[in-house]
């Protein structure tokens, strides 16, 4: 793994270089900023856009106003579906309530229904020889604290604490509740922000889930390849620093972060990497990223993503190991229209017996695309990963067709047909879930 420690030197000194540069050009243009950026229209509370657009907002400039897009697309289906009487006027009002104050707390749960159409059983959470997820899939509560700023610093708390009702999430895994994330952070607009505390790794694909959050997932319920891997939602405890370049029409946000070591809790497979390992620990990892965004007009982007891992290892028969990992993503969103590829690389070993090939497999490769479209209350949307493994070898791919409904503003219904197959190399194939999965997620 010393190969590669030359080459991550030289993407430093040219990333750091880079940024340098960037932002010295969005310092000249600052003064006309808020200017143009009033000229913007944005979309309804809580879409991507929106949040995009802010964010060009609050730092750098453009010599010109990001070009108004052609109407999209219209529909006569009205989104959300419905409302309930009283339940959503209360809501409603909670949540105007709830935005004018410097605690804001949310609240919701993911409940699970499986129906395998080999075994033809229906059943509340989930079932199969490599886990148990009996029950609701968890509960999760989110709390954020921003004060007053102090000058130019603004500093704040963030918690999301999740919790299943009988058993863990994993097999190795003793406890049923958990921190998500739980940070504390200060920011200001000339140098970003930083982060002290549990924090996910921003790495790899970025696309805003159910509940309006940038989790760095695929849009998913089931998940994917990486994620059972260990590589996607994975918090530790660390130190990030982010921030925002906005020059012209380009946005580009940019993250450096360390990890102090493993929490021993995440979303991986058993086997998948060291959190389920009894012989193999994470030690310091750094993380990398930049997403560089071209805004076409007011209602379309391509997005670049560009992330970077390296981390020790140490195991138990006293000899280290290095986990190198890259990943380079691309993104584009037209309207509700949005389509996203991403190529991942993993080396080293990070256990004893991966999952798919029961073996140290030390070389990873992923792949993962989909697209989905929002059509009114509705998003039909598919999604594709694959694995491929060495030394020993193996693949594994995951197909997931899915239908998101709005049904209320609280209430979400996700429907999955998964087709997610293992082959161990010269081994047989099995098939992990050939199934359909109903979801209800409420969100307060």
């Amino acid at each position: 793994m010393t190969r590669y420690r030359g080459c991550f030197a030289v993407f430093a000194v040219v990333l750091l270089t880079a940024l340098g540069s960037a932002q010295a050009w969005a310092q000249d243009d600052a003064a006309s900023a808020a200017e143009i950026m009033r000229e913007i229209p944005v979309e309804p509370a809580g879409t991507e856009s929106q949040q995009l657009l802010r964010n060009a907002s609050g730092g750098g400039g453009a010599c010109c106003p990001i070009p108004e897009g052609c109407a999209c697309p219209t529909t006569c289906l009205e989104s959300p579906i419905g409302r309930v009487p009283c339940l959503d006027d209360c809501i409603d009002k909670y949540r105007a309530a709830r935005a004018t104050t410097c605690l804001k707390i949310s609240a919701g749960a993911y409940h699970w229904w499986n129906y395998n159409l080999d075994s033809e059983k229906f059943r509340y959470g989930y079932e199969n020889p490599g886990i148990s997820l009996p029950g609701t899939y968890f509960y999760f509560l989110m709390a954020d604290l921003e004060c007053e700023p102090c000058g130019c610093i603004t500093y704040g708390a963030h918690i999301h604490a999740r919790f299943r009702e009988e058993t863990s999430s994993r097999p190795w895994i003793n406890e049923t509740a958990w921190f998500q994330q739980a940070y504390v952070y200060a920011k200001a607009p000339a140098w970003g922000t930083l982060k002290l505390g549990k924090i996910n790794y921003k790495y790899g694909l970025g696309l805003l889930n159910a509940y309006g959050l940038d989790s760095y997932w695929d849009d998913s319920f089931w998940g994917n390849v990486p994620y059972f891997n260990g590589i996607k939602f994975n918090s530790e405890w660390g130190l990030s620093w982010e921030h925002d370049i906005n020059w012209k029409r380009l946005t580009m946000p940019f993250s450096a972060q360390v990890f102090f070591g493993e929490d021993e809790y995440n979303g991986s497979f058993g086997g998948g990497d060291a959190e389920s390992s009894a012989i193999y620990d994470q030690e310091i990892t750094g993380v990398a990223r930049i997403q560089p965004t071209w805004h076409i007009d007011t209602n379309t982007y391509i997005r670049l993503g560009l992330s970077g891992l390296v981390g020790s290892l140490s195991n138990s028969a006293g000899s280290d190991e290095t986990r190198t990992s890259y990943a380079v993503d691309l993104t584009f969103k037209w309207c509700g229209f949005q389509a996203w590829a991403e190529y991942t690389r993993l080396d080293g070993t990070v256990h004893e017996a991966h999952y798919v090939t029961g073996g140290p497999s030390d070389e990873k490769d992923f792949l993962l695309f989909g697209a989905s479209y929002q059509l009114g209350p509705f998003k039909p949307r598919v999604h594709y990963s694959y694995g491929d493994y060495k030394n020993p070898g193996g693949d594994e791919s995951i197909l997931i067709f899915g239908l998101d409904v709005q049904l209320t503003s609280w209430l979400l219904l996700q429907v999955e047909y998964i087709d997610w197959v293992l082959q161990p190399a010269g081994g047989a194939e099995f098939q992990v879930e050939d199934g359909l999965q109903f979801v209800l997620l409420w969100y307060l």
